[in-house]
């Protein structure tokens, strides 16, 4: 397991975390995307999901663990994972 305190930017990331937040919000062009909270023991990293119709989104509320599928990038000084596929943990 990758721990979140080691990402750096360019990171493909395939690993099982907890869902501390999850919110569905508007881009300023008005486009839905997800926002979720991942949490594991070295602290927290927001995750995009900027297709919210993708498979597995509707499946799991917050505090579920998720098996997420991304990239670390950097925004406005901040690092987050942009997502493309998320699913609830087994």
């Amino acid at each position: 397991m990758r721990y979140i305190e080691s990402f750096r930017e360019g990171m493909h990331v395939s690993d099982v975390y907890l869902c501390k937040n999850k919110q569905i919000q508007l881009t300023k062009n008005g486009k839905e995307y997800g926002n979720v909270v991942l949490q594991d023991k070295t602290g927290t990293l927001d995750g995009k999901i900027w297709d919210p119709n993708s498979l597995g989104i509707d499946d799991f509320d917050a505090l579920d663990y998720i098996d997420v599928v991304g990239d670390v990038t950097s925004f406005a000084g901040a690092m987050q994972l942009n997502i493309k596929r998320v699913r609830k943990a087994a």
